[in-house]
Parts: C-alpha cells; sequence; structure tokens
C-alpha cells in the first residue's frame, strides 16, 4: 500500500544517480528537511521566505544556513525548518525553490543537488551532515530556476 505514491521511471536513460531515484511527481512521507524555501497557505497564499536575504523567520522556527557566494569545490546550503512551528502559524505547503545566480543552467554544472534530511531528533541541535541526506534528486534541467520539491506539511507529504 504504501507504494501506491511512487512513480515508475519508464526510462532508464533519464534515471538519477541519486541515493534512491526518485520520479517527477512521487510522493513519500517527510519529516523535518533543510532546504532553501518559500512558504504558503492552504489557499496558496505567500506567507514568508527564508532565504540568504531572510536569514531567520521571526514568525516560526526557521533558519538558513548562510548564503555561500564562492565554493570552488562545492558546498552545501541549507535552512532547518521546525514543522510544528510552520503548521502554527497558518503555513501548509513550502516549495523548495534554487536559482542559479550565475545564470548557467543546471545541465551545465558538473554536479547539483537538491535534498532533504531527517532528523532523529528535531531540535536536538545535531549538526548539518551531508551523510545524512536520505533522498536527493540531480538538477540537469537546462533552466536556471529549479523547484525540486514541494512539501505538504499538513498531509506529511514529500512531492
Amino acid at each position: 500500500m504504501s507504494l501506491k505514491h511512487h512513480l515508475v521511471p519508464y526510462s532508464q536513460r533519464s534515471a538519477s544517480k541519486s541515493l534512491r531515484t526518485l520520479v517527477r511527481g512521487s510522493r513519500l512521507p517527510e519529516c523535518n528537511i533543510d532546504l532553501s524555501s518559500v512558504m504558503y497557505d492552504t489557499h496558496w497564499n505567500y506567507m514568508e521566505h527564508i532565504s540568504y536575504t531572510n536569514l531567520r523567520s521571526a514568525k516560526y522556527r526557521a533558519v538558513h544556513s548562510g548564503d555561500i557566494t564562492a565554493a570552488p569545490r562545492g558546498a552545501c546550503e541549507f535552512i532547518d525548518i521546525d514543522i510544528p512551528s510552520v503548521l502554527n502559524y497558518g503555513g501548509r505547503y513550502v516549495v523548495a525553490s534554487l536559482n542559479s545566480f550565475t545564470s548557467q543552467p543546471y545541465c551545465d554544472l558538473p554536479e547539483c543537488f537538491a535534498g532533504w534530511m531527517m532528523r532523529k531528533n528535531p531540535g536536538s541541535g545535531e549538526i548539518f551532515e551531508p551523510a545524512m541526506v536520505v533522498d536527493k534528486v540531480d538538477l540537469a534541467a537546462e533552466t536556471e530556476i529549479a523547484i525540486p520539491v514541494i512539501l505538504d506539511l499538513k498531509e506529511r507529504m514529500v512531492i
């Protein structure tokens, strides 16, 4: 029964090199995540964003890791979001948005991933550890903007 939300990839040529291959549109149960985000209410009204322009929410518990502008050997940026505080504030959807500020399409980058990390103990102060990322997707689109994941916090689904 839990597999009914997993879509089957029909072309292995486009299969991801990720830890677990996910097809666009798959739905998975979610826990706490670390992503850049825009929050919307149940009716898709904008509520707030967390990014390099707004590193910490004053309304609910969410914190950006900080803006990395130069990383010749690669880097990770993340946002910690406390799901109960978002729901208490009236938020429902969190949309991850990635922008290529150098105007390069993702398909031209040697490696680019988006993902989310499951915390064993939310609120424990665990340090971000890339090895703990449970699911990731390769960004290989011919675009400069990507929305790799949408979270439905009320239904506890990763879309």
